[in-house]
């Protein structure tokens, strides 16, 4: 998987959390401590998070990080 595409996997599986839980890009950024433009930027694949921040964006999401990182053992999105 190429760098892009794992940030498109990334940035879906982002989206998905953050509306089935609810939240906003300002409220995952305020969860974290975060400027919104940083949300924004790994939803439009710009940007992508480090370890530290996938860990508390899993902790914030109320997931396993396996769930935010390993596409191929939990599923890829649908097209």
């Amino acid at each position: 998987m190429s760098k892009r595409e794992w940030s498109k996997e990334f940035a879906y599986r982002l989206f998905d959390l953050m509306k089935y839980r609810g939240m906003s890009r300002r409220d995952l950024a305020d969860a974290l401590d975060i400027n919104p433009a940083t949300i924004s930027a790994y939803l439009h694949c710009k940007y992508i998070p480090s370890a530290t921040r996938i860990l508390q964006l899993s902790q914030v999401l109320h997931v396993k990080v396996s769930y935010l990182l390993d596409f191929e053992r939990v599923g890829r999105r649908q097209k």
